[in-house]
């Protein structure tokens, strides 16, 4: 078994999915792309809670589901209009940074480590009390960020052209494979975790970085370069794709939708993918956002989104029944299951990533 930094902790078995995958084989206002998922008039919430709400979603399925079980009700019961902003998660960094000190967005979703960048910048503040008790690993220690679910990640394939499971990122560069292969733009968080998972692979680290743009060089050259969870589903059925590193809630998603595809946990580690929600400095709906974090905290809402996107849930009071009880460990077995990536290393040195990426990747 690979040794690993402190901050990381290895999976001692293949995390969910491999069963159920390995058996399956915005227009109410004027901000674009956004769109109101309330039933308030945004004349005035309840007592305490703010009459509008502007938040970012990360778009298709999952904003759909995500609105369904967290900022639909929270609206409903509050009186308050939440207007969600479709944003992947870079893209959301940009605007916060763009609106730093005044903000029209007042919390953000991040699923991309992208809550450390926006920490350093000064464009968060307090989180505020959660309501329940999650692991360290799921809050910022000063406050400025908490999680409300976690992704791993892993390697995605197509079981009718791979019958044996890859069992490491090194397998990337098998021969048989070139041509058939797609991976995250590195402006994707999949992309840099991507990158770093490789580089583990063949001797470096989030610190150490050679390794792995020398590895995705050679792969590059033979495979396809997308931009977001959208385009995998379409990728997988036009049948050149066989692999790719994504996270079980895609791969889960993709199989559901009749594709032949499972998912894979490594020998190096399930990427820990963190979703997060960040409050912008100088909203003046702190209170209110804080109180929508709560609600995603809530053992119902966390069931609930374990359930329909298959995401590990950060409350470990929350209780799982049937078939997702099996798949989605809770508490001290997700904990053991997740390689924590070192975010803040990562997040310093991402500008740098990015443009040799463009320079020495993406022109391949």
């Amino acid at each position: 078994m690979t040794t690993r930094p402190p901050h990381e902790a290895m999976p001692s078995r293949r995390l969910f999915l491999g069963g159920v995958l390995g058996s399956l084989a915005l227009a109410a206002c004027s901000v674009p792309g956004s769109r109101d998922s309330s039933s308030g008039s945004g004349s005035g919430g309840s007592e305490g809670m703010a009459g509008a709400l502007a938040v970012t979603a990360f778009g298709g399925t999952t904003q759909e589901i995500y609105n369904k079980i967290v900022y639909g009700p929270f609206g409903q019961e509050h009186g308050t209009r939440v207007t969600e902003v479709t944003l992947q998660s870079d893209d959301a960094l940009a605007r916060m940074l763009a609106q730093k000190g005044s903000p029209e967005i007042d919390m953000f979703q991040f699923s991309g480590g992208q809550e450390s960048s926006a920490k350093a910048q000064g464009l968060s503040t307090d989180i505020g009390d959660l309501g329940v008790d999650v692991d360290s690993q799921f809050v910022d220690p000063d406050g400025q960020w908490a999680a409300v679910a976690v992704i791993p990640e892993g390697i995605v394939y197509d079981t009718e052209q791979i019958s044996e499971a890859p069992t490491s990122y090194r397998d990337f560069l098998r021969p048989e494979y070139r041509g058939h292969i797609a991976f995250p733009n590195i402006t994707s968080g999949y992309g840099v975790d991507f990158l770093v998972m490789l580089a583990y692979a063949y001797g470096g680290s989030e610190t150490d970085i050679d390794p792995g743009f020398e590895a995705l060089a050679e792969i590059a050259a033979h495979a396809q370069i997308f931009q977001s969870a959208a385009e995998m589903q379409t990728l997988f059925s036009q049948g050149g794709v066989w692999l790719m590193p994504y996270d079980s809630s895609n791969a889960f998603r993709t199989a559901e939708a009749g594709l032949p595809v499972a998912f894979a946990t490594p020998e190096e580690g399930s990427p820990a993918n963190l979703i997060t929600h960040v409050i912008a400095d100088g909203s003046p709906n702190v209170s209110t956002a804080q109180a929508v974090v709560q609600a995603a905290l809530q053992p119902d809402a966390q069931a609930q989104l374990a359930e329909q996107l298959r995401w590990i849930p950060v409350n470990p009071d929350t209780e799982l029944s049937g078939e997702v009880a099996d798949e989605v460990p809770v508490g001290q077995e997700a904990l053991d299951g997740l390689n924590m990536l070192d975010r803040e290393a990562i997040a310093e040195q991402r500008p740098e990533w990015t443009e040799r990426f463009n320079r020495e990747i993406a022109t391949l």
